[in-house]
């Protein structure tokens, strides 16, 4: 059974209180863009010392997160249904991050719609705001107009800096990854 600890919902307007959230204070670890929970469980599964946030826009897909986390008992995870960007302004404190994952972030492909490309300066800048000294930033995508507009948006900071080097990514089965950290 789904409790609201599992699926927080969009209607707080303070930042999280991360005591009534996880059993214990750990390290936290969000994602952005849950999609169907694997990648947050298995994370979480492997690493039980971590406290683990995913935001997911869609309330069908969040449910579905927390029913899975439940089911597999995985206690250091939970979901926010919300929209990132309103997550990140709103509901995370400066250096409350240890780690962020993007990974395959809605590509918007057509030259006319890169526009609604989730990751723009305004939050990279405040990705690079949420995250505690020394953290790390992954980004992963399949689109290389995608990696290449990310890397130039995240290369902007001056407080981060992309672990493979200037202008470098990882290919790892044809997907771009950037590792970025606090310098």
């Amino acid at each position: 059974m789904i409790t609201p600890k599992d699926c927080l919902v969009a209607d707080r307007s303070s930042p999280l209180a991360w005591g009534e959230i996880f059993p214990r204070a750990a390290p936290l670890a969000v994602e952005v863009g849950c999609g169907k929970g694997e990648f947050l469980s298995r994370l979480a599964q492997a690493r039980p010392a971590w406290n683990f946030l995913g935001i997911e826009i869609r309330p069908k897909r969040a449910v579905k997160i927390a029913e899975r986390l439940s089911r597999e008992g995985t206690e250091n995870a939970r979901v926010f249904c919300a929209e990132g960007r309103a997550v990140f302004s709103r509901h995370l404190a400066g250096g409350e991050a240890r780690e962020i994952y993007c990974n395959f972030p809605d590509p918007w492909i057509k030259r006319s719609q890169r526009w609604k490309r989730m990751l723009d300066f305004s939050l990279a800048l405040r990705f690079s705001q949420v995250l505690a000294p020394g953290g790390t930033i992954f980004l992963a995508t399949d689109v290389a107009d995608y990696r290449d507009q990310m890397q130039d948006t995240f290369s902007l900071i001056p407080a981060l800096v992309n672990g493979y080097g200037p202008g470098k990514f990882s290919l790892d089965g044809g997907d771009f990854s950037a590792t970025i950290h606090e310098e």
